[in-house]
């Protein structure tokens, strides 16, 4: 999900982890940027309780993510070192 946070992110982004489960995927790159959230589907509503709880009245958008690609891949790294 994409949503904008004003302040104090870093409590809202554990607080929503405690919540639903949700996990950053990348902070805006400036102040009129929107937070990428990766949410499981069934913890959608709980997520934007804790949001709308938290003071967020903008707009929370949602896309299905079928891939997300990162430079940095923990797994394939234990794997590859694994494997020499």
């Amino acid at each position: 999900m994409r949503v904008r946070i004003e302040k104090g992110s870093d409590k809202l982004l554990t607080e929503l982890a405690k919540a639903s489960g949700a996990s950053l995927l990348s902070r805006p790159a400036s102040a009129q940027g929107e937070h990428v959230i990766l949410c499981p589907r069934g913890k959608l509503m709980d997520a934007l309780e804790v949001l709308r709880a938290r003071g967020i009245k903008g707009a929370v958008t949602v896309h299905e993510a079928d891939y997300a690609f990162v430079a940095q891949n923990a797994m394939m790294e234990k794997l590859q070192a694994a494997l020499r």
